[in-house]
């Protein structure tokens, strides 16, 4: 077995035309964008929140939300944008699309409207669920000492900063970082290549190397998995080197955590390896060059769609097509380099790799149930 991989890693560190796509052409991309557009996108981030607020029904209850609006829509890096008007003209700013929400300020408490489902309006969703928290605080208080609610409104003050904080970090995206990052994940997703070609190499109708491979006593699985293994290995070697190159050239900080930085790498590697098998045992009847243009175009949508073109694209799909968006690998990838930068914590990003692997075992389970099915009249 460690004969097999050794023989099949050399062939990929062989294949200059995977050493390329691999590596070269990402870290090409990459610097050429950094050079062109790197200054312009450094510190743009997404807008705040536009949201309605109505006051019909105002209740003394209800100042507490209102200071977590005030202290939400403040400075440069606010998080909500709210506007106050009635209740006719709030559902006619909803229908047009110029507020994502309503918040109606009633004697019952506040109560959210929106239209659609996505990242603002569980934002603003959360800023609701906030204000009950909000409410119980300043009532509990207030039945033992009244002179304590000034205090009470200075802590939620305190802590809607916090949260603005909180989600800030989550919603405001630095474009250009994001934008280098994608072409980091170009770099693990272009194994593809590499895991086409290794399943070619074990359909005996396609070569004379895959046929004498077929014959061979070494069950065909056996054979996917070192082959698999090697693959891995030789393209996440690929994404190390990007890494170097990213973090000393484009200032790009991913190496804080190296066990979290080889997890995502691997994970990632293993999506591009496993999917490109995929593709090569489902498209099978196909010649390699056809294969190969459906897989260079399919790469090519699944990191367009992860905001690699534009975030604004990834934000369009994750609030219009929330399912693409989580079917799409690429984005947990990106998400996962992205939180090695420091946005994120650990949970996101431990979420993100579990995804992959996920992608990774439906891939590769598909790929050796056709592959296993396979079976030739004369060899």
């Amino acid at each position: 077995m460690f004969h097999g991989y050794k023989y099949s890693l050399k062939t990929v560190f062989r294949d200059k035309e995977m050493v390329f796509y691999g590596l070269a052409f990402p870290i090409l991309l990459a610097l050429m964008f950094n050079f062109a557009l790197g200054n312009l996108l450094e510190g743009t981030g997404l807008d705040p929140i536009p949201v309605a607020i109505v006051t019909d029904g105002f209740h003394t209850e209800q100042e507490g939300f209102l200071t977590i609006v005030d202290a939400l829509s403040q400075d440069e890096d606010a998080l909500m944008d709210p506007v106050f008007v009635n209740y006719e003209e709030a559902h006619v700013l909803l229908h047009e699309g110029e507020v994502v929400g309503i918040y109606l300020l009633t004697e019952d408490g506040v109560r959210l409207v929106v239209n659609n489902q996505g990242i603002r309006q569980s934002i603003l969703v959360m800023v609701a669920d906030r204000n009950v928290q909000v409410e119980s605080t300043i009532s509990r208080i207030a039945s033992k000492n009244h002179e304590l609610i000034p205090q009470a409104i200075a802590d939620i003050t305190s802590e809607a900063q916090v949260l603005q904080e909180a989600e800030s970090g989550r919603g405001m995206v630095d474009i250009r970082v994001y934008t280098l990052l994608s072409f980091m994940a170009m770099s693990c997703i272009y194994a593809a290549f590499s895991g086409m070609e290794k399943v070619f190499k074990v359909q005996a109708n396609h070569s004379a190397l895959a046929a004498r491979r077929v014959i061979t006593p070494t069950k065909r699985i056996k054979i996917v998995a070192v082959d698999f293994l090697a693959s891995l290995t030789a393209h996440s070697l690929y994404s190390f080197v990007a890494v170097v190159f990213f973090h000393f050239v484009l200032d790009i900080q991913l190496a804080d955590n190296l066990l979290n930085l080889t997890a995502v790498i691997l994970a990632g590697t293993g999506v591009g390896v496993g999917f490109g098998m995929f593709i090569g045992a489902v498209g099978s009847g196909a010649n390699q060059k056809t294969i190969q243009n459906i897989i260079s175009g399919v790469v090519m949508a699944m990191l367009v769609l992860g905001g690699m073109m534009s975030v604004d694209v990834r934000v369009m799909i994750r609030e219009r097509l929330y399912i693409l968006d989580r079917m799409n690998p690429v984005t947990y990838l990106i998400d996962a380099f992205y939180t090695l930068t420091g946005q994120g914590n650990e949970r996101i990003l431990y979420t993100n790799i579990l995804w992959m692997l996920v992608f990774i075992a439906g891939f590769c389970i598909v790929s050796a149930v056709i592959l296993g099915r396979k079976s030739y009249d004369s060899i």
